[in-house]
């Protein structure tokens, strides 16, 4: 059985959670958005939305991996993948934000 979250602050407080109490401590401090409330409150399509985020990402993705081929007009080959890393994913937020 899993403990409490408020099980799992007292240990963190002394300084020893477990694995499982780590992830509970997390959860406890996620902020959750209602953003499709908000979105249908405004009468936008949320599926539209959501669309729009899966290709923001999925571009976001493919300028950190891919050399080339990013739309996939051919399937993908070897050759398409760069080497070596370029970029990271802490810009990824921005670039979907500012698409």
């Amino acid at each position: 059985m899993s403990p409490t979250v408020e099980q799992s602050l007292e240990r963190k407080a002394e300084g020893n959670p477990s694995g499982d109490e780590l992830g509970n401590i997390a959860e406890s401090l996620a902020i959750q958005l209602n953003y499709q409330g908000f979105l249908k409150s405004k009468g936008i399509d949320v599926d539209k939305v959501k669309t729009y985020e899966n290709a923001a990402m999925y571009m976001a993705a493919a300028m950190l991996y891919l050399r080339d081929n990013c739309l996939l007009e051919e399937p993908l080959k070897k050759e398409n993948i760069k080497e070596r890393l370029l970029g990271h994913w802490g810009t990824c937020p921005g670039i979907i934000f500012t698409w």
